[in-house]
């Protein structure tokens, strides 16, 4: 029995007043609506009715749909007791409602032919229809189609930077709330990239967001494109899934990615009894459709508890697309019925515990640019499950890092081809390292097998001059002679003394240009001086010092 889904009931008035106006139009995004009788201001009547007829009006006349006796109206309301009619629509619009009375002498009010609308429900089971894509780098453009578009807050600019998890409202300078429009996005800082979504909500408490976008993007995006026209009652793209519903899409159920078996399913309460609740059952839809009960925990609210949330625990089996209910149940023993096999989950998940596959297919050196050499990195990463922009390049001085560097400050597309302008004077060999990641956060990096090296070019030289050795006509070298050795050991046989030999006076030998080239000048020592002449002993002579590199 559905009591505690419905969280707002109309009751009938009595009298025979024309409906309202446009303001009065109540939207209900549920097939099932419950109409509560007043049944104490019926008694307290003078002449209480006998029975009371359920007239509905689809555009096409009106139609009795129910009688009953005051007493054998449908208990619609446990917790308040209150008893009525209930009605279930087949397909979603506007409908006229109205309740006659008939007394005990067969008189009726009003007549048939003075029926006229007590309320008008516009039943509206589908979500708005949103559509986005980003334009050139830093713009996106959105379509937003709803018959019942909220007036207020029917549309609302959702971002968050790359990496975050959370989705904030965004109110920048200049973003207009229309059904069809654009926003650009021209004031980020280099390497900022946001994640930008549309959330759209209809006049029933539908609300779409829209699949996020990322700005700026790698390259220029086309822009919105023509769409097919969707399914009758189908708001996603393209051909359901083989579980039955496009999960992820606009129009459906939130889709949330995890790349854990270990799942933790967090409910908010939106109505809570005077018994408050002590129940939670979950429910899962597998991969392959079907629905399964998982378990029943205890869990006790209080019908004062602020802003009530059940949070339950679950371990899936393997990767896959799974769909989640869970049913509170009051104090009092009441709860939702059980989900049915083409029911739609409230939430789903995408388990992904495989990390993406990404391979380095070149790094090419090559050529020159306005900053430095160039080089071209190509690549391709696959997975079920990529992000719109899922690769980060990065460099570092070795195939181990530890440091790496951002090449682009901007994420890329998941297969592609990059130039590399290098204006770093210093770099001249790199590792180069390419990362991918998916809507999980499942990551996964490839190194390129060798290192890269920029400098392709040959060392030149070329011969300014030749100049000559020791003593050579252009020679400008000083030569360091090694330290005059003492005097040479060497006896001679006693004969007549030799002449004593004559050295020009202590003066510096300067080095000259010598007449010809056969006859070089020595290059005096530092430290060189006039030879002085040993004396000679009486007992015979001895053989002078000789200069450097002459034989006695």
């Amino acid at each position: 029995m559905r009591r505690l889904a419905c969280g707002i009931v109309f009751a009938l008035v009595l009298s025979c007043q024309a409906f309202a106006q446009d303001g009065d139009v109540r939207h209900w995004p549920l097939r099932e609506i419950n109409f509560p009788i007043p049944l104490d201001r019926l008694n307290s009547q003078a002449q209480r009715p006998t029975k009371l007829r359920f007239f509905v009006n689809d555009r096409s006349g009106w139609k009795k749909v129910d009688e009953r006796t005051p007493n054998e109206l449908e208990l619609i309301d446990v917790e308040k007791q209150r008893r009525g009619f209930r009605y279930t629509s087949q397909v979603d619009g506007a409908y006229d409602f109205a309740l006659q009375l008939e007394y005990a002498d067969g008189t009726v009010q009003p007549r048939e032919a003075d029926l006229s609308p007590q309320y008008r429900i516009v039943f509206d089971t589908r979500p708005p229809l949103v559509r986005v894509a980003r334009k050139g780098q830093s713009t996106i453009e959105w379509d937003v189609t709803d018959e019942y578009l909220a007036a207020t807050d029917g549309l609302t600019l959702e971002g968050r930077w790359v990496g975050e998890a959370k989705f904030i409202a965004l109110k920048p300078r200049g973003f207009s709330p229309k059904a069809r429009d654009s926003y650009s996005w021209n004031n980020l800082k280099p390497g900022e990239q946001l994640e930008v979504r549309i959330v759209a909500r209809d006049k029933a408490g539908h609300e779409t967001p829209s699949i996020p976008i990322t700005v700026p993007g790698a390259g220029d995006g086309p822009g919105l494109q023509p769409m097919t026209n969707p399914a009758p009652g189908n708001t996603s793209f393209g051909q359901p899934n083989p579980d039955g519903y496009n999960a992820g899409y606009p129009g459906q159920p939130q889709l949330e990615y995890a790349k854990s078996w270990d799942l933790t399913i967090s409910s908010t309460l939106h109505k809570v009894t005077r018994s408050g609740v002590d129940k939670a059952h979950l429910f899962m839809k597998e991969p392959n459709g079907n629905w399964t009960f998982v378990k029943v925990e205890p869990r006790r609210i209080e019908p004062t508890a602020s802003k009530p949330q059940i949070e339950m625990k679950h371990i899936v089996k393997a990767d896959g697309r799974y769909g989640f209910i869970v049913i509170p149940e009051s104090g009092a023993g009441y709860k939702d019925d059980n989900p049915t096999p083409n029911q739609l989950p409230q939430y789903l998940i995408e388990v992904d515990t495989t990390k993406p596959v990404v391979e380095v297919l070149s790094v090419k050196p090559y050529g020159t640019g306005t900053l430095g050499p160039r080089v071209e990195i190509t690549w391709a990463a696959r997975d079920k499950n990529l992000t719109s922009t899922p690769i980060r390049i990065e460099w570092a001085d070795t195939l181990t890092g530890p440091i790496w560097n951002p090449v682009t400050a901007e994420r890329l597309a998941n297969t592609g081809r990059h130039v590399w302008e290098i204006d770093n004077k210093d770099l001249w060999k790199f590792a180069i390292r390419i990362t991918a990641d998916d809507l999980a956060r499942n990551e996964q990096s490839t190194i390129y097998k060798d290192l890269v090296k920029i400098d392709l070019e040959t060392p030149k030289a070329t011969i300014d001059k030749v100049k000559g050795g020791l003593g050579g006509p252009d020679s400008q070298s000083k030569y360091e002679a090694p330290p005059e050795p003492g005097p040479l050991p060497v006896s001679l046989p006693a004969t007549t003394p030799a002449p004593t030999p004559i050295f020009p006076a202590t003066k510096p030998i300067e080095l000259t240009k010598p007449a010809t080239p056969a006859q070089p000048a020595i290059p005096p020592t530092p430290e060189q001086a006039a030879p002085v002449m040993p004396k000679l002993p009486a007992a015979g002579p001895v053989a002078p010092v000789l200069p450097v590199g002459k034989s006695p």
